[in-house]
């Protein structure tokens, strides 16, 4: 998981603080609608009749605009507030030389439109003579393809741009391909991937793509789209790339 930077627990608090004071703003004025719906419904119905329809009706209806503008607005406000950070490029992340990287003067990816978690993914890792060294030798360069937010305009756009930075550098002509998950933020666990290259003796590709500037943690109520799954179920379609998008 991502290691949070200690700056990180004010911004939390004060999100918090803030987002419980809405909240007890937003019961009082629902205590204040359902009073007021009673006392018309009451006019005309029995008491209890009546406490039962405005309840059902005002419940549908507030579930129906929290689902929808709320939670729209909600997320894309979160989305723009959190976006600033991805401009940040994490300490010992450099632009890469390697045809095999995305990100590189050789790739279809602009260095810029990584992101901060992309540009230290295609950054990092071990080397063909790194891994040589561990190795019995004859270590190929690992492929790292990885699509940022700003790489293109639309999801569909970012994943047809993934593959062509697949196709690009062979990735299909090596031993292993993965199309890894990111978290929110487009963060990829070293641990995970860079052991992969080294038991491959690098003989691997490995893609990624960023599909929001938020934490996983806040993209969970944020319904389909919004979430890892949907990156991978738009990767187009090619004769050697099979995706499990379920």
């Amino acid at each position: 998981m991502e290691p949070l930077s200690p700056l990180v627990w004010p911004v939390i608090v004060i999100t918090a603080a803030a987002t419980a004071a809405l909240l007890l703003i937003i019961a009082r004025l629902l205590r204040r609608l359902f009073r007021w719906g009673d006392g018309i419904a009451t006019r005309f119905l029995p008491q209890r009749l009546a406490v039962t329809v405005v309840a059902v009706v005002l419940t549908a209806l507030i579930w129906w605009v929290a689902s929808g503008a709320f939670v729209n607005a909600f997320f894309s406000f979160s989305n723009w507030t959190f976006s600033g950070r991805d401009l940040q490029t994490n300490a010992g992340a450099v632009e890469p030389s390697l045809a095999e990287k995305s990100g590189s003067p050789a790739s279809l990816v602009q260095w810029d439109d990584l992101g901060r978690q992309g540009r230290s993914f295609v950054s990092t890792g071990p080397t063909a003579s790194e891994i040589d060294a561990t190795s019995a030798g004859g270590a190929l360069e690992p492929v790292r393809a990885y699509v940022g937010l700003r790489s293109a305009d639309s999801l569909e756009e970012r994943a047809q741009l993934l593959l062509d930075e697949l196709i690009r550098t062979d990735a299909f002509d090596r031993e292993i391909l993965v199309v890894a998950t990111t978290t929110g933020t487009g963060y990829l666990d070293p641990h995970g991937v860079d052991s992969l290259e080294y038991l491959w003796n690098g003989d691997t590709a490995i893609a990624g793509m960023q599909y929001s500037y938020l934490p996983s943690l806040d993209l969970a109520p944020g319904g389909p789209g919004r979430g890892r799954g949907d990156q991978q179920g738009h990767l187009p379609d090619h004769p050697r790339l099979l995706v499990d998008a379920s």
